[in-house]
């Protein structure tokens, strides 16, 4: 019986101590308004919201929401991209870990 760790469970442990790309500068968009962002924005009228930073930002864009920061993403190639994720580049653990794990523990 072979004993050792599977490589896509090494592959995993790696992945996740990738460090976090904070830095999203380069992508255009708007933060909002300090400590609140753009969320009451997005509670008046969401779809509006989307419509409006989509066509003044494109998308994929970058929105600030409350004390987070974050990538809009809502066209079907880019998430689809995000979705199937091939490449790795991207987790929902280490994005949920800092911001609503503590509410939804185990749940990624």
């Amino acid at each position: 019986m072979n004993s050792s760790i599977p490589s896509s469970a090494l592959a995993e442990a790696n992945y996740l101590e990738e460090p976090d790309n904070l830095d999203l500068k380069h992508i255009p968009g708007e933060r909002g308004l300090p400590i609140i962002g753009k969320t009451i924005d997005i509670q008046n009228d969401v779809v509006g919201f989307l419509r409006g930073h989509i066509a003044k930002h494109g998308q994929p864009s970058y929105v600030g929401l409350g004390l987070q920061q974050g990538v809009l993403i809502t066209h079907q190639d880019h998430l689809q991209q995000v979705l199937l994720d091939k490449n790795q580049d991207f987790s929902s653990q280490m994005g949920y870990d800092k911001t609503v794990a503590r509410y939804y523990g185990g749940s990624f």
